[in-house]
This record gives C-alpha cells, sequence and structure tokens, in this order.
C-alpha cells in the first residue's frame, strides 16, 4: 500500500485554483459545440506568487448561451486567492438561473462586498454570448480595455466601462452594454498584470502598447497570438518574475467550419 500523501491547506487551495471550473470549462484551443456556432478559446494564465487571484472561464450555461468571464482580485497571495474562490462558487450557483451579466453582477457584488476583507475589490467583465444569434450582452467592471477584434475591418473595437469594481459600492446597480459579433471575430480580456509591468526606467507597460501589439497579432493562429502576447509582456519587465497575476483570454467564433 503506498503510504498516504499529506496535503496542506495552502496546497490544497493552489489543487482548486489549477483544477479546471467545471463541466462547463474548456482549456486552451478547445472548442464549444454546438449546431450553430464554434468557439475557439485559447488562454494564458501566470502567477506572480504560488497562489494568485486572477480567475477566467467560458462556460456553457444552457443549450443557446455561453458565460465568460474574467475576474482580477486585488493583490495576490491567500486572500486573493480565497477571494476567487468564492466569485467561483457563486458564479457556479448563479450563472444557470441568470442570464442577464447585469442582474448577475449586481447579486454577486451584494453577496461578496459583505465577505471581502477592507481594501479589497474585484475588477473584473462578464458576458453572455447567444450562440445562435451571436449576440453578446455584457457588463464590464474595471479590466484594463476588454474588446473584440474584428476579422471584416481589422480594427479593435473597446468595450466601454459599465461600472466600479466589485466590493466598492456594495449596493451597486451593474448596467448592461450589448454588441454582435461575427465569423472570425475574436474577444479579448486581459487583466492588469499585463498592461503595469514596468521596464528598467520604472515605466508602465500600459494598454495601449499591449494593444498595439495585440493587434500586429490577431490575424494569425489564436495559441501563437497568446503566446507571443505573454512573451512581450514578459519580456518588457525589468523584474526577475511578474511583478502581478497574468491572464489573457481571447475567445475566437468560428460559424460553419469557418477557420
Amino acid at each position: 500500500m503506498k503510504p498516504i500523501k499529506k496535503v496542506t491547506a495552502t496546497e490544497a487551495i493552489v489543487e482548486s485554483l489549477k483544477q479546471r471550473i467545471g463541466d462547463g470549462e474548456f482549456g486552451p484551443g478547445e472548442q464549444l459545440p454546438s449546431e450553430q456556432v464554434l468557439l475557439r478559446i485559447t488562454h494564458i494564465y501566470k502567477q506572480a506568487a504560488s497562489l494568485g487571484g486572477d480567475y477566467f472561464g467560458v462556460t456553457r450555461i444552457d443549450p443557446d448561451h455561453a458565460g465568460i468571464l474574467v475576474v482580477d482580485v486585488m493583490g495576490h497571495g491567500i486572500t486573493s486567492a480565497m477571494i476567487a474562490i468564492e466569485i467561483k462558487m457563486y458564479y457556479d450557483m448563479l450563472a444557470s438561473r441568470i442570464l442577464f451579466p447585469g442582474v448577475l453582477i449586481t447579486e454577486m457584488n451584494k453577496i461578496i462586498s459583505n465577505l471581502m476583507p477592507p481594501g479589497f475589490f474585484v475588477a473584473g467583465c462578464y458576458g453572455v454570448l447567444n450562440l445562435k444569434t451571436l449576440h453578446l450582452r455584457y457588463t464590464h467592471f474595471g479590466l484594463p480595455k476588454p474588446g473584440v477584434w474584428r476579422r471584416s475591418s481589422r480594427k479593435y473595437e473597446a468595450l466601454p466601462p459599465c461600472q466600479v469594481p466589485l466590493g466598492i459600492k456594495p449596493g451597486a446597480v451593474y448596467p448592461e452594454k450589448d454588441t454582435f459579433l461575427n465569423p472570425g471575430d475574436k474577444l479579448l480580456l486581459f487583466t492588469d498584470g499585463c498592461v503595469e509591468q514596468k521596464n528598467e526606467k520604472g515605466k508602465l507597460l500600459g494598454d495601449r502598447r499591449f494593444l498595439t501589439q495585440f493587434k500586429k497579432l490577431a490575424a494569425s493562429d489564436d495559441k501563437r497570438t497568446v503566446r507571443a502576447l505573454y512573451n512581450f509582456v514578459k519580456e518588457y519587465s525589468s523584474a526577475d518574475n511578474l511583478t502581478d497575476d497574468l491572464a489573457i483570454l481571447l475567445v475566437e467564433i468560428n460559424k460553419n467550419g469557418l477557420r
């Protein structure tokens, strides 16, 4: 009989954060199947410490809808990781019965605001995509500049912010905005670890440089694009290691077998 491996509480948390979000989550380069549409999902996640506070997932809510969520908990370490776990838990509980992103995030803010330590907050963006019509409803609450790269125009359209991050105003109402996606369009969501790295002169990379690099890469293969973006951030930074957690989620719309 093999000896039982002892697992510390911290190791258990690390393992839980590494595991998939659930049956509805899809990994790098995988697709969300439907008769009408395929979503090609590519991502990268790097932690600044052994525990991180970034969380993301693409979830099949019902046969006609997919939920797309990225959140960035302030800081990193065990407190941020525990808040990220709470976000996951409440999202799993609410997503299957609330199709309106603004309503879901408003409800989540009420719950999370009462549980978070003082001074902490959660930035993010949550969208619900209709897999038949490609209608995306979303609420954006503090990520740097999420947006859609349009295949037809080769231009990037930033999603405007809707409300402050979670935990700042317990009674805040989170409105929705919407847009329609088209075959070949790519939805990009990323956390502030991508844009707040500093070079040897102490200058932030910033969302303008990051998005300029993305637009140069966007027409190429998604895996290559995401990997190249990460390398761009890492090479810009003067630090040996990342100073903040970093997450990039790229969701491409494929329709009728479009590649």
